[in-house]
């Protein structure tokens, strides 16, 4: 049975019948945007991604993995990538396991900020660029995740007790989507130019 599941991973699965419109329930404080020209935020934000059962085309052959990106003071604080190390069947799925990684350092992070005398005063941004696991994450819909709910439980506990809040972020603008695959180089440059709170280069 593990064979077979292992086989089948990049077969995805899709519930959309009756049910809401998408943009509709991702509409207001689920989303958000990030401009790469600009610097990050000084407050801490999190963006994770993940890359499941999808082959890059060329010389290297990235699948099955996740990353995020932690951000403080307009910088890269954390940044990291690692295997899934299960079989998943569905992006979403995938993408819940970045999530959650990054709500756990973000809560490690926030300890050490209430440490030094300086308490958040607000939950702390996490993003992502998948819709499901938006939704799913911020505790609004169950859209194409029915299936894998028992991987949001933690994260939905860290929404309720304020320590995060998920929002969607298109993938056009996400910087942790090159520590998970192959990206364009200009989108290269903008995110570790991004991450690292310096002031965009010119092409070269």
């Amino acid at each position: 049975m593990l064979w077979l599941a292992y086989n089948a991973r990049g077969q995805r699965v899709v519930y959309t019948r009756h049910l809401p419109s998408v943009d509709g329930m991702l509409k207001g404080a689920i989303g958000a945007t990030i401009q790469q020209g600009d610097k990050a935020p000084a407050d801490l934000l999190a963006i994770s991604d993940a890359t499941w059962g999808i082959n890059v085309q060329g010389a290297y052959v990235c699948d099955d993995v996740y990353g995020f990106v932690l951000t403080r003071c307009g910088g890269k604080v954390h940044a990291t990538t690692h295997d899934l190390g299960i079989v998943v069947d569905a992006s979403s799925f995938a993408e819940a396991i970045g999530t959650s990684k990054a709500g756990e350092t973000v809560e490690a992070a926030r300890a050490i900020e209430t440490a030094l005398g300086i308490p958040p005063t607000a939950p702390t941004i996490v993003l992502t660029d998948n819709r499901a696991n938006a939704l799913v994450g911020s505790g609004v819909g169950t859209l194409r995740s029915r299936h894998a709910m028992r991987r949001y439980v933690s994260f939905l506990q860290r929404v309720e007790s304020a320590v995060c809040s998920l929002r969607f972020l298109p993938d056009a603008e996400n910087p942790a989507d090159c520590l998970t695959k192959a990206v364009p180089h200009a989108k290269y440059l903008s995110s570790i130019t991004w991450m690292q709170g310096e002031a965009p280069r010119a092409a070269t």
